[in-house]
């Protein structure tokens, strides 16, 4: 399963593309069927995890002064 992910994001680098996330996610989905489709499921996509989001945002905030 990881190596999925993994030859897709390199795929997209070697072509030089950026890492959409949101499209890697559809075009890998569909790879995985059964018990490796429930597993697949529990992965959290980078444009949904709420705890990088955040930490960026404060990222954010802190270079441009913001309190």
């Amino acid at each position: 399963m990881n190596i999925t992910l993994i030859v897709a994001i390199t795929e997209n680098l070697r072509t030089g593309k950026s890492l959409n996330w949101q499209a890697i996610w559809k075009n890998i989905e569909p790879k995985f069927k059964g018990a490796t489709k429930e597993k697949f499921d529990d992965y959290v996509p980078p444009y949904k995890n709420l705890g990088a989001i955040f930490i960026s945002a404060y990222k954010r905030a802190l270079q441009n002064n913001i309190p």
